[in-house]
């Protein structure tokens, strides 16, 4: 699925290959020859995204510090760090309020 996100559209080279359940998202650029495989999400959120040529882009990632890199969150114990996840995811999803499927 292609979106455009704060009035900027994914660019999709015409020999790369987007899975029909991936979600592509405002200022992401997919180079040619490459693949963005099923059940993957680029988004690119204050900043854009580009994927070279050749590039094959999966769901599986490594490890992740969700708190940390998601929303730059120190771990902390589950009823100190959920409320600000949540306020955070809040804000987060309400810029996607207008968001147009392409």
């Amino acid at each position: 699925m292609l979106l455009e996100h704060e009035g900027k559209r994914p660019t999709v080279a015409s020999s790369a290959w987007v899975a029909p359940n991936a979600v592509v998202c405002g200022d992401v650029t997919v180079g040619g020859q490459s693949r963005v495989l099923f059940g993957a999400v680029l988004t690119a959120e204050g900043g854009s995204v580009s994927i070279g040529s050749h590039s094959i882009v999966g769901a599986i990632q490594e490890g992740l510090d969700f708190p940390g890199t998601v929303f730059g969150l120190p771990r902390a114990p589950n009823q100190e760090l959920m409320p600000q996840v949540t306020r955070r995811y809040a804000e987060r999803f309400g810029r996607h309020r207008d968001d147009r499927v392409l």
